[in-house]
């Protein structure tokens, strides 16, 4: 059958109800998350935080300023704990904390007991960390980011400052980054010329095979495997870690910062995931 997996937040207990608008539809598999448009542009509105250069001072340094939050949840995962959580995952992922464990513990405790059941390692033969997940976990809705399925107009209207700034994807907790300027898409430059490069969220937010395939690649963890899988994504580099999509300007000093674009842009190339229309 294969492998499925869910995009959950770790710290809201969040995921993605994409079903409904057809922009939105994916697949459960791997290679499906990393095809499709799927989640994609809607995980990069959750992530973006919604800061911007203001002015420059005398000494050179971007001043900021925070725009007030025009819809939720556009803004409300930057920061968090990001994970694609597969269904052949057995015991509890290294980026579980004790308290994650202490709650699910606590979750299929009660499920065993409501269905009449004793014993097991820590409860986990009652229920893997995918179905709790998709069992209590809350879900968005697309139609909270969307009341139509049209993602330009939306974008113009709501976001206008996100089509004027450099952004990057930032991982809080390990230091490194991605930069829209080596994560291209194939499939924008074979249409509109090598030189084009998406930089601004409204943009890339809409590739199949830009920045955003490159941030699925390393959000994926499971420690089996299944059809649909690609071996060198299925534990992914950034899985469970703190994500944020932010202005180039307002993110400081990046010399402490390592920018891994390359290392995931071959990644995907070796893949043979990339789109080729």
């Amino acid at each position: 059958m294969g492998q499925y997996y869910q995009l959950i937040n770790l710290d809201k207990h969040q995921s993605f109800d994409t079903l409904g608008l057809l922009t939105f539809l994916t697949g459960l598999k791997m290679g499906e998350k990393l095809e499709d448009m799927g989640e994609k542009p809607l995980l990069a509105l959750a992530l973006t935080h919604l800061s911007f250069p203001a002015a420059v001072t005398a000494d050179g340094d971007a001043e900021v300023e925070a725009v007030e939050n025009p819809m939720t949840p556009v803004g409300s995962w930057s920061g968090d704990r990001i994970a694609i959580i597969g269904d052949y995952s057995e015991g509890f992922p290294p980026f579980f904390t004790s308290q994650d464990q202490q709650v699910y513990k606590a979750y299929t405790a009660k499920l065993a007991e409501e269905n009449g059941q004793t014993g097991g390692k820590d409860g986990q033969e009652f229920v893997s960390i995918y179905s709790y997940a998709c069992n209590t976990y809350a879900s968005i809705s697309v139609r909270d980011f969307f009341e139509v399925d049209s993602l330009d107009d939306q974008f113009e209207a709501q976001f206008p400052k996100l089509d004027e700034t450099h952004h990057l994807i930032l991982n809080l907790d390990k230091n490194e980054y991605l930069d829209p300027i080596v994560c291209k898409s194939p499939t924008q430059e074979k249409e509109e010329g090598v030189g084009v490069v998406a930089t601004f969220v409204v943009e890339f937010a809409q590739q199949k095979d830009g920045i955003m395939q490159g941030l699925f690649s390393l959000l994926f963890y499971s420690n089996g495997s299944g059809g649909g899988d690609v071996d060198r994504f299925r534990e992914g580099r950034w899985a469970g870690d703190r994500i944020s999509i932010q202005v180039k300007e307002t993110v400081g000093d990046l010399v402490e910062w390592k920018d891994i674009s390359v290392e995931v842009e071959a990644d995907l190339n070796a893949s043979g995931l990339r789109t080729k229309q």
